[in-house]
Parts: C-alpha cells; structure tokens; sequence
C-alpha cells in the first residue's frame, strides 16, 4: 500500500493543478488569438486580390469605373485640450474609480502594516481542544511571562492563535481552509514558531520529524518528549484552571531549524527555545 501524501505535497499537488489550469487557458487564449489574426489577414489578403484583378480591369478597359466600394475614411477630429481630458475621463471612468479604490485601500493596508503591533513570539494551536480554545487569553499571558522584548519596542508581546487544522477542525470549510492557509505561511517562513498539537496533526503536516527532541535535552523530566512537552504531565491544568485534564497527547513543540539558517531565524528559534525552557522549569 502506497505511503499517503503529506499534507504539504497534498497542498504542492493542487498548487500545481491550477498553474496547469492557468497555462491550459492562456494557451486557449492564445490559440483563439492567432485564429482571430489569421482570419483578418486572409480578409485582408483576398480584398488587395480583388482590388488587384479591378484594377486589372479598369486598364483593359473591361470596366470603366470601379467595382469595389472603398473602405470609408474617417477624417479625423482634431480637439482641443480640455476636449481630450473630458473625453479620457468619460471613456475611462470606471478604471479611473477603480483605480482611485485600490490606491485609498493600499494606502490603509499600508498604514495598518506599519502601526500593527508586532509580536515578539508567536505561538500556534493547531489541534481541536476546546478548552484551549476559550484560554488563548490565558495562554498568552502564560507565555508573555517567559518572553523577551524582541523587537524593542518595550513590551513583550507573544500571539497565541487558535488554529486547528485536524479531522475535527474539518466540518467547517472556511475556517479550516483559513487555518491552513496560516499554518502553512508560518511553517514556509521558518520562523521556528511554537505549535501546540497532537501526534496526528504533527505527522499531517509533515513535521512529526521536524520538532527539537526536548527527551535529548531533558533526559531526567518525565514531561520532556521526542515530540516537545507533553502537557498532561506539566501543571498546565492548574495554572489555566482547565475543567478538565489535557490528552496526553498535546504537546508544545518547538520548529527545527537548518544548520545554514540566518542569523535572524536562529535568534528567533534560540527565543523559542528559551520560552519552553521557562515553561518546562517552571510548569513541571
């Protein structure tokens, strides 16, 4: 039995299919184009004949005028400044709305781009709990208490989003494709972010293989797994005042990252780690 394809190369697959869909159509296009200009060349081709043989014609005095009716010419309008600014306004008005639109949008995208406020680590929940769904709050005062300002701008910040992307997250379509659109930016930008997930979503999205062995860097703490934190085995219940306990399958995992990385990313991933370092010192 054939391996299942990751979820990464599922997403490739159909990123695929549609650039394929994109040049079938523009070569569509582009074949009804040269048809369209093929058609007006034999048009062309066969009125200089005609016009060719009548004047054959009218020299050996078969027929004494013409035949054919010329193309009519337009004389041409000659307007004045004002004329052609009204003019390109009338004729282009809808682009020029259009275009006006898209620069006052740009320009609030922009402003908001620049004033948004900056998160110093950014975790993810990727799979259903929904417990830690109505403690993201909690979570992300949790976390602020072992995080640095790494951005300067002298508070500390880390984003805790809730964004499942398991079998359960499944039954609504929109906001399942949302969560994957974001997990999948995040992973593609090696930012080493922190995940919050089961061995399941892990292996769905290809980074069961991918997550710093914390067992290897705490071998004598029974919390500290292959995969990262095992959260049932940490005072995480307690300190959420959670109803009930976590699997013991949730973890808190930390993103590898390549040996060649930039020095920004191995910044990034050396703040990551010391983030789970306090959590594990200070929850276990």
């Amino acid at each position: 039995m054939d391996k299942e394809k990751s979820f990464i190369e599922k997403i490739k697959e159909i990123d695929e299919k549609e650039k394929a869909k994109e040049e079938e159509e523009e070569r569509l296009r582009q074949e009804k184009l040269r048809e369209q200009e093929k058609l007006e060349r034999e048009e062309y081709e066969k009125r200089l004949m005609q016009e060719r043989i009548e004047l054959m014609k009218l020299k050996s005095g078969i027929i004494s005028e013409p035949e054919l009716v010329a193309p009519e010419k337009k004389e041409e309008k000659i307007y004045t400044f004002s004329e052609k600014v009204s003019n390109f306004f009338y004729h282009n008005k809808l682009y020029i709305i259009i275009a006006a639109v898209a620069i006052v949008l740009g320009a609030f995208f922009i402003y908001d781009i620049a004033t948004a406020e900056k998160p110093d680590a950014n975790v993810l929940v990727i799979c259903s709990d929904a417990q830690l769904a109505l403690k993201t709050e909690e979570l992300q005062k949790l976390f602020e208490e072992y995080a640095e300002d790494r951005n300067g701008d002298g508070k500390v910040l880390v984003s805790v989003q809730y964004t499942p992307i398991d079998e359960e997250a499944g039954s609504d379509p929109q906001a399942y494709q949302a969560n994957i659109t974001k997990v999948i930016g995040e992973i593609q930008a090696n930012d080493s972010l922190i995940m919050i997930g089961d061995t399941s979503t892990l292996e769905k999205i290809g980074l069961k293989e991918y997550c710093v062995d914390f067992s290897a860097i705490y071998p004598d703490n029974s919390a500290a797994q292959k995969l990262g934190i095992e959260l049932s085995k940490t005072k995480l219940n307690e300190k959420l005042e959670l109803s009930s306990p976590l699997s013991d399958d949730i973890y808190l995992c930390v993103q590898q990252i390549d040996g060649n990385a930039k020095e920004k990313i191995k910044a990034n991933h050396e703040h990551a780690l010391s983030i789970a370092d306090k959590f594990l010192k200070e929850l276990s």
